[in-house]
């Protein structure tokens, strides 16, 4: 099809993301606007499901957002977003200290303690730790959410909820990946269908880790 410019916001935008059928833009502000398929559930606004089922394919029916729509969620709480990361089915988003995640919640990919999904932004809990540990990256991958911080006493955590490995059953708040190197450095990316993520340590070296029906 054609292309087409969008305004968003200010048009200040520093950050492009989709995922699916949504797609997002983060500003400077820290203002995240989304638009795309209401159906996707992961747009983050209320308004995206409508309680009624259509008259013929009984079905529930959704709102499809075309033009970029701030998400109010964020605005309401005071909180400037300084990354968002979206897969197929849900968004994790952040600022310099809480992780926010919203979309269809299968095997419990969106840190509630359990698998009802989440129209708005929610706060995901982490556990405490005697020492404060800083907010560096989250990613969204396939039925997974990874979340990297920096704890002074031990170098890079990863923690991990959602789908993992082969398993059918999922993980419903984060956890630490007790295996994973503790000098990360970036999160790369992970699949939709298999649970294969990869990561940039801070020696320069790619490392990779997970599971694939479809490995050998």
């Amino acid at each position: 099809g054609d292309w087409a410019a969008v305004r968003v916001g200010t048009n200040n935008v520093v950050q492009i993301a989709a995922g699916g059928d949504s797609c997002f833009a983060l500003t400077g502000e820290g203002h995240v606007f989304s638009w795309g398929r209401g159906e996707s559930l992961a747009l983050g606004h209320p308004i995206t499901r409508i309680e009624a089922l259509h008259p013929t394919t009984l079905l529930p029916i959704f709102l499809n957002i075309d033009t970029p729509t701030r998400i109010e969620g964020f605005v309401t709480r005071r909180v400037k977003i300084i990354e968002i990361s979206v897969g197929t089915e849900h968004a994790v988003a952040r600022d310099d200290k809480d992780v926010f995640t919203f979309g269809q919640n299968s095997f419990g990919k969106l840190g509630t303690g359990d698998v009802q999904d989440q129209l708005t932004p929610f706060r995901v809990p982490f556990p405490e730790k005697k020492t404060v540990e800083r907010l560096m990256q989250v990613m969204a991958a396939g039925r997974t959410t990874l979340v990297l911080k920096h704890n002074p006493d031990f170098g890079t955590i990863t923690y991990i909820f959602g789908k993992e490995g082969g398993s059918q059953d999922g993980t419903l708040v984060p956890r630490i990946i007790g295996d994973a190197p503790l000098s990360i450095a970036r999160l790369c990316g992970g699949g939709y269908g298999a649970s294969i993520y990869s990561a940039i340590t801070a020696e320069g070296h790619l490392i990779t880790w997970g599971h694939s029906s479809t490995m050998a």
